[in-house]
């Protein structure tokens, strides 16, 4: 319905109860019993937003302090870094990794004789890659090497609202190339370096609006590949970087059992409220001997 007048108000056949008493034995058991299903939904909620916090520390800690409290610390030179471990490099991330972004799609490339299945911005979501929806575009054998991904490629939002949100391709199909919107970061060297450490690093510095002008999250920025090589983040030894994964994937898994434990919660005591009201309102359920005076009575 587009929209609804007056009139058509006051046509809508209501359930009302016989006296005013009655009416006010229903908002009153409504009034109570909807106040405590609130204030466990507004727990809940609070809980979720400590778990959230909690995840955020954690993985700031481990990706620019390390997971040794006793490691001697140098000034990193970067501002939102702070110190990091002594022995850790701090270089550019292009020095590290290659950095591309993909091809752009236009009209002609749509259709061709080599359509290929790529990743868009909406396949690319935090941590993980949505394949159940993939667009084609014209990869003639010419460019296929240079947009083809492999496994542990890091794929990276360029711009809008979702900039530095990334994930990890793992051969999800055999075959996939990804369009402009994205970034892919391939190490130089997978001796020195991992993604895996990389995308934690990442979802670190993002959270921090370290890739939005002005730390303004609602602003509509674009991360240039130039910017994203010339960005300064740290980088320990490889086998400190996976020791790092590891502790992460553990911690995180944890914090996010709880986080979604939390809001099935949050579901149920919503579907609870709105089953009380219409149960209440309808006369399914007699709740005046549940009014204060009867319970104190009893």
């Amino acid at each position: 319905m587009p929209n609804i007048s007056e009139a058509i108000i006051g046509q809508l056949p209501v359930v009302v109860p016989p006296t005013v008493a009655a009416q006010d034995a229903v908002v009153d058991f409504l009034n109570r019993e909807t106040a405590k299903i609130d204030a466990l939904v507004a727990e809940q909620e609070g809980l979720m937003a400590l778990l959230k916090e909690k995840r955020q520390a954690v993985i700031s800690q481990a990706v620019t302090k390390g997971l040794d409290p006793n490691a001697p610390m140098k000034d990193s030179g970067v501002a939102w870094l702070g110190e990091v471990p002594a022995h850790w490099a701090v270089a550019s991330v292009g020095y590290h990794y290659d950095v591309l972004l993909g091809r752009m799609l236009n009209e002609e490339r749509s259709n061709g004789e080599h359509l290929r299945p790529y990743l868009r911005v909406l396949n690319v979501q935090w941590g993980v890659i949505d394949i159940t929806d993939l667009a084609e575009m014209d990869f003639p054998p010419d460019v296929q090497p240079k947009y083809r991904l492999r496994a542990g490629d890091l794929l990276v939002n360029e711009g809008g609202s979702y900039v530095g949100r990334s994930a990890i391709w793992r051969d999800q199909i055999e075959e996939c190339y990804f369009q402009k919107a994205l970034h892919r970061l391939r190490p130089y060297s997978p001796d020195r370096n991992t993604t895996e450490y990389l995308y934690f690093l990442m979802e670190d510095a993002t959270r921090r609006g370290v890739f939005v002008a002005g730390a303004n999250q609602t602003t509509i920025d674009h991360l240039t590949a130039e910017q994203l090589r010339a960005h300064r983040f740290p980088f320990p030894p490889k086998p400190e970087q996976e020791a790092i994964v590891v502790f992460l994937q553990n911690k995180v898994a944890a914090l996010d059992h709880l986080t979604a434990e939390a809001a099935r919660a949050i579901a149920l005591l919503r579907e609870r409220r709105a089953a009380l009201i219409s149960a209440a309102v309808t006369g399914k359920i007699d709740v005046r001997h549940l009014a204060p005076a009867a319970q104190a009575a009893a």
